[in-house]
């Protein structure tokens, strides 16, 4: 599809909030109408993989850990940030020996698609990944701040938990696009 309305046009940008954790900014932007917006305010956060990864029972790996966002703890997909001199790809492979301890074979990887989190508010893209006959083969190596809990939940199941115990719109994503892509 071809978009064709024109982007609005930047006019001033100033970081607010240079937090590792949550980059506030403050635009000034021009929409294509001619009006003036001067307070938009946006964060900007590096790029995201998110992992389906399927054991050969056919089981979802899934994390259970806690968001402050939310102040509850959730049951998601494995993923993270995307390094500043790192491959989708390579960092996917990171993501789950990290949180996971799943050595990944590269050339098993496959590509479901990427999607834009809360687009008018958040520029992050993610990336989302299949990767079939996941093992769990080593002890996680997470991060000083990480708790995370390893769940394998039967594919099977996992409509019955999608919208209540899962809840992250992005792990709802990546579910979607792993029943369309294993025509669940």
């Amino acid at each position: 599809m071809n978009f064709t309305l024109p982007n609005w046009k930047l006019i001033e940008e100033k970081e607010i909030s240079p937090s590792k954790w949550f980059p506030l900014f403050c635009s000034k932007l021009e929409n294509t109408n001619g009006t003036v917006i001067s307070d938009y305010f946006h964060a900007r956060f590096p790029e995201v993989v998110l992992l389906c990864a399927v054991t050969k029972d056919n089981e979802l790996i899934m994390v259970e850990q806690y968001k402050q966002g939310i102040g509850k703890v959730t049951l998601e997909l494995p993923g993270g940030f995307i390094d500043p001199d790192e491959t989708p790809i390579a960092a996917a492979e990171r993501e789950l020996m990290e949180e996971c301890g799943i050595k990944v074979e590269t050339e098993k990887l496959h590509l479901l698609g990427k999607i834009a989190t809360c687009p008018s508010k958040i520029k992050m893209e993610l990336f989302i990944f299949y990767y079939p006959e996941a093992a769990i083969s080593k002890p996680q190596k997470l991060d000083s701040n990480e708790i995370i809990k390893i769940h394998q939940i039967p594919i099977k199941e996992i409509s019955k938990l999608s919208g209540k115990e899962i809840n992250c719109s992005e792990t709802l994503a990546g579910i979607s696009f792993l029943e369309k892509y294993l025509k669940i």
